[in-house]
């Protein structure tokens, strides 16, 4: 039986006891091989068990914490998934939507990659959001403002003037089927209002650095 034992302790009983040697095929420095059955008495078999019991038991904890982790990151990308079936039936409808509007299919197609780029990506980067939280001031900002900037390649002026009116359009359309309340639509135009000259300046201003370095 190997057990695992503090380095001090199993060199001292491996001279103590014939039948105590390094453990085999394990790190001979913190590992015992013990024979059952030998001149180790069973009270003493018993100690070194539980002390080696108590040895091992924090990886024990350690595998369970990661078992309980991809258990909820499965159940996570579970609930990320049905977000996502629901906003494909919401970009469909949209994309109707804006064709009945009369706009033209390239138009149509830059709303749709905008909006759903927001709402696929963005929005369950970190935690579980469906549309609606998407219309939030708080949403917008680090979006617009922040995270668009720097993780985008294509980041420019233009594209964050665009992902805006694509995002009003978006939830233009949610407000008239009902999903998210007028106040909800106001305060996300109140928002690209207010904070639109400042998500320019700092996309200019990272344009800027990266032109000097």
């Amino acid at each position: 039986m190997n057990l695992k034992c503090d380095p001090f302790e199993a060199d001292f009983l491996r001279r103590a006891f014939a039948d105590v040697t390094p453990g085999y095929h394990m790190n001979k420095t913190h590992w015992n091989m013990v024979i059952i059955g030998g001149d180790v008495p069973e009270s003493e078999l018993r100690r070194q068990i539980e002390h080696s019991y108590k040895l091992i038991q924090p990886k024990a904890k350690k595998a369970k914490r990661i078992s309980k982790m991809e258990e909820n990151y499965e159940e996570l990308e579970r609930q990320a998934n049905k977000v996502r079936e629901e906003n494909k039936v919401h970009l469909s409808e949209f994309e109707k939507w804006l064709t009945d509007k009369g706009l033209s299919k390239k138009t149509i197609e830059n709303h749709v990659d905008n909006v759903e780029f927001y709402i696929n990506m963005y929005l369950l980067r970190y935690q579980i959001q469906d549309v609606t939280d998407g219309c939030f001031q708080g949403n917008l900002d680090v979006f617009l403002g922040d995270y668009f900037i720097r993780k985008c390649m294509w980041a420019s002026c233009a594209h964050i003037k665009g992902n805006a009116a694509s995002f009003k359009k978006f939830y233009a359309f949610m407000l008239e089927k009902g999903v998210i309340k007028q106040s909800d639509y106001d305060e996300l135009c109140e928002s690209i209002k207010l904070d639109m000259p400042e998500w320019l300046a700092t996309m200019k201003e990272v344009e800027a650095a990266e032109l000097d370095w």
